[in-house]
């Protein structure tokens, strides 16, 4: 391949990185997610209903999941600040979310339902 091609393609796969990373990040700063997937975890469902008069979570807004805390929603866990590893290097797993880049909600531990408060009352 010569050099001026593989320039103009290295460039467009840049750019459709940058443009997916850019798209994802423009979206959690206008408070939504982008779409996320249950691969991975069993017993997650994306069109999972909750059951009537219930309130939902708060910090996961009754879905359940919420984005991996340990890899930032990466996935993985080596070079967490690079879109692309360099080249040869493979990508470590994260163990928390097995690298689907979603983790169970910790304040409704994965129902989507609001629990109640719990303790004393002082």
């Amino acid at each position: 391949m010569d050099p001026v091609a593989l320039k103009q393609l290295c460039g467009a796969v840049a750019l459709a990185s940058s443009t997916v990373w850019l798209t994802s990040r423009l979206m959690r700063e206008a408070g939504r997610e982008p779409v996320q997937t249950s691969k991975g975890i069993p017993g997650w469902d994306s069109t999972r209903k909750l059951p009537e008069g219930q309130t939902p979570c708060a910090l996961c807004s009754g879905s359940g999941k919420i984005r991996c805390p340990t890899c930032d929603g990466k996935g993985r866990v080596n070079r967490i600040d690079k879109l692309v590893l360099p080249k040869g290097e493979n990508p470590v797993h994260c163990l928390t979310c097995r690298g689907t880049t979603l983790a169970l909600c910790g304040r409704c531990l994965g129902t989507g339902v609001k629990r109640p408060a719990i303790g004393f009352r002082v």
